[in-house]
């Protein structure tokens, strides 16, 4: 559902661009409300705001990289579309296995010795080797801002998995993430969730406005229509689809969680092409196919 839910952000971002909102602007607006959002959720709730200092730390740097990737990948977005730029994101299936074998001992099956050149390959094919699309320097960066993306969004979801985990104390003993002491452990809390979620898309707004006033965007919405299109991406996709993936993490095994985020790419090309019509060649169709395959695959753990 999370990855449905999130699969319309980059609808939103193009919607938003025709507005005249630059795309660090978008990501600013997005964050910013879905944070106060989740706020507003919790004090209906009578939920503190206050988390532990750990979780303090951990929202800091999440919304650092959270504002990263939506910077890199707004703007390929805009540059290569929606469907090819969300399957260059999701390439971070290859990082994420590779980061959850190497922090949590994960395996790594062989198949995925083989799914890895073979999502080269497919893209190599997506981008456009060997058909008529011309290759400009804005493409090319296009392209690199989707790659980008797939590197920083790995990263971001090994530390939120991280983050949802019981903390290691002294002696061993397990500590929550709340601050409990040693050897108590808790249940997951959704509403703890929802103010972590909370306190890390605040976060991401504030280097998301930073980055916007460096590059010298207007940080005011153009328009009422403008604000609201922006208020319902917060909703859509960092109130609803991340609270859902944020909840999964911590259930369910790194390559599992990117295998089911599949859905995110495929549905996001499916919205590119009815809504914008966004095309591809058939070679780039049939690079797409095989990046996801191989996706599909590096994700798979050899079970039924």
């Amino acid at each position: 559902m999370g990855a449905i839910l999130i699969s319309f952000a980059p609808v939103f971002v193009k919607l938003l661009d025709r507005t005249g909102m630059g795309p660090t602007t978008i990501g600013f607006w997005r964050t910013t409300l879905g944070g106060l959002t989740l706020f507003a959720i919790s004090a209906v709730w009578r939920r503190s705001l206050k988390i532990s200092p750990r979780m303090f730390a951990f929202s800091i740097a999440l919304g650092a990289l959270f504002a990263l990737d939506l910077f890199v990948w707004h703007k390929s977005i805009l540059i290569v579309g929606a469907g090819m730029a969300t399957i260059l994101g999701n390439t971070q299936v290859f990082w994420t296995s590779v980061l959850g074998r190497a922090i949590w001992r994960e395996r790594l099956t062989a198949i995925f010795k083989v799914a890895a050149p073979l999502g080269l390959i497919g893209l190599i094919l997506l981008t456009g080797v060997g058909s008529e699309i011309e290759f400009t320097a804005r493409y090319g960066l296009g392209v690199f801002f989707g790659l980008a993306t797939g590197c920083v969004y790995a990263v971001y979801l090994i530390t939120l998995k991280t983050s949802s985990q019981p903390s290691k104390g002294p002696h061993n003993h397990e500590k929550t993430i709340s601050g409990a002491g040693a050897g108590e452990t808790k249940p997951f809390d959704l509403r703890e969730a929802i103010v972590s979620l909370g306190w890390i898309s605040i976060f991401s707004g504030f280097f998301m406005g930073l980055g916007s006033l460096l590059e010298g965007e207007s940080i005011l919405p153009s328009s009422i229509g403008a604000l609201g299109l922006v208020y319902s991406l917060a909703l859509v996709a960092q109130v609803g689809g991340w609270l859902a993936i944020y909840v999964s993490l911590s259930k369910l095994p790194a390559s599992l969680s990117a295998l089911a985020l599949l859905l995110q790419p495929t549905f996001a090309t499916l919205w590119g092409a009815i809504l914008f019509a966004e095309e591809m060649t058939a070679l780039q169709f049939f690079g797409g196919a095989i990046t996801l395959a191989a996706i599909y695959l590096g994700a798979s753990r050899g079970t039924r």
